[in-house]
Formats: C-alpha cells, structure tokens, sequence
C-alpha cells in the first residue's frame, strides 16, 4: 500500500487514537493555523485542535499532490517512450489525483453533514437530565 492512500490512512489512525474523551489539550508547540493563537502551554477545547490539525492535513494533502503530479510529469517527459517508464509515470499521476480528491472527499463529505463539522464550529449542548442537573452522576 503506497501513496496518499496509506498517508490519509495513517491520519485517520491519528485522529481515532486522539479521541473524543479529552475536554482540553495542551499542545507542546503551536499549531499551524490562520486565526488561532496557540501558545505552548495554553489549554485549547479540542475542537479548535481537531480543526487545525484537519485544515493542516488537507493543505500538506494537496502540496504533495501538486508535488507528486510535477514529479511524474517530469518523469513523463523524460521517460522519451520507454513503456515502463511511462507507466510508472502515469501510475504516480493517477495515484496523486487520487489522494487529492481522497483529500476534499473528506471534507465534502464532512461539509455536506454539517459544515459546522468543517469549518470547527460545532459546538455540543450539556446534557440535561429530567432532574435539572448537567449529565452528572
């Protein structure tokens, strides 16, 4: 298994050994993100960590797209009608692709659930049981 395939794989297994137990998170370096300060030692609510990390990944996603498509065009280009060069070319550039729409795959499909999901804002209510206490036990 080799490409973004494997690479969207592995963030997925990020994200679910992440998990959704942990109220705040104290990152130990800022996270790249345009709009958020994060200080290291700052407790951040982990929705804004999950959305910087998501809008992160999807950028890095499509630079090594770009990168793998200019990678096997070059390859193409100096393949000079070698079979299995182009092959291995044109296999790089579909795999790219592929990553890529893998990549915006995922947030339209987060987008079209609620696009609150993608741009961060979800924002979950207490749970209030019949009693008038706030879901404690």
């Amino acid at each position: 298994m080799k490409g973004p395939i494997f690479i969207f794989i592995i963030i997925i297994q990020i994200f679910a050994t992440i998990g959704v137990f942990a109220a705040d998170y104290v990152p130990l370096e800022p996270l790249p993100y345009y709009g958020y300060s994060l200080v290291p030692g700052e407790s951040i609510v982990l929705s804004i960590y999950l959305e910087s990390v998501f809008t992160f990944g999807i950028s890095i996603a499509g630079i090594f797209a770009v990168t793998m498509i200019v990678i096997g065009g070059i390859q193409y280009i100096t393949a000079y009608g070698n079979p299995g060069s182009v092959e291995n070319a044109k296999n790089r550039i579909t795999q790219a692709l592929l990553g890529l729409l893998l990549a915006v795959g995922a947030w339209l499909i987060l987008y079209t659930i609620n696009p609150d999901l993608a741009k961060g804002n979800l924002t979950i209510p207490p749970v209030i049981s019949s009693h008038g206490a706030t879901g404690e036990w």
